[in-house]
């Protein structure tokens, strides 16, 4: 004879049934999931889906525990923590992160915190040329894309993080990159100075 253990209806469900459902669709959803996409598969109120959410958060928090629930790229994901990554790698023979050059990480960096904007920009900020290789590096990496035009001669394209960098990062918006403070002016000036001259370049 099969198993006649009840199934729960999702509308009787209580706090505890809802903590446990969502730790089952995080562990099985290959992206995060945000909050409105939880609140509709469990046909419960966001509210309350956000309350069992901080209380997983608190539960993976207590002890030493190898995996963590992350607020991530406007969503939750479960993840194992970063300390632990070198067995990881060893037990499934993954690959390395990807590591980027210093000059491929400053100009994510400026793309991360000017965006959107142009490579003539980038390379004023920089203070040097030859931003192309390694612009073309980073949207193959698809931690950028093409965002537009922008509205100056030769309308160079102009670009933007993706939701792949957020993931890349941890973190859950752009809110959270650390906070950079001056050269505010003298960026907004080469900017401008740039796009008034306008350029074709890639």
């Amino acid at each position: 004879m099969g198993d006649t253990t009840s199934i729960p209806a999702i509308a009787n469900i209580n706090s505890n049934q809802i903590k446990g459902a969502i730790e089952c669709l995080l562990f099985v959803a290959d992206e995060p999931l945000t909050l409105k996409q939880i609140a509709q598969i469990l046909e419960v109120k966001e509210a309350e889906i956000k309350i069992a959410l901080h209380e997983l958060m608190v539960d993976y928090e207590k002890g030493s525990r190898g995996i963590q629930l992350r607020e991530i790229a406007n969503g939750y994901q479960i993840a194992t923590r970063p300390e632990f990554t070198p067995w990881i790698q060893k037990l499934k023979g993954l690959p390395q992160r990807i590591k980027f050059s210093r000059s491929t990480l400053e100009v994510l960096s400026i793309i991360a915190y000017r965006q959107p904007v142009t490579r003539p920009e980038i390379e004023a900020i920089r203070g040097i040329g030859g931003a192309g290789p390694l612009i073309r590096n980073l949207l193959k990496a698809n931690l950028i894309q093409i965002a537009g035009r922008a509205e100056v001669p030769g309308r160079p394209p102009v670009y933007k993080t993706t939701p792949e960098f957020l993931k890349h990062f941890g973190l859950a918006d752009l809110a959270e990159l650390p906070q950079v403070r001056g050269q505010e002016s003298e960026v907004r000036s080469q900017k401008s100075e740039v796009r008034s001259q306008g350029d074709s370049g890639y």
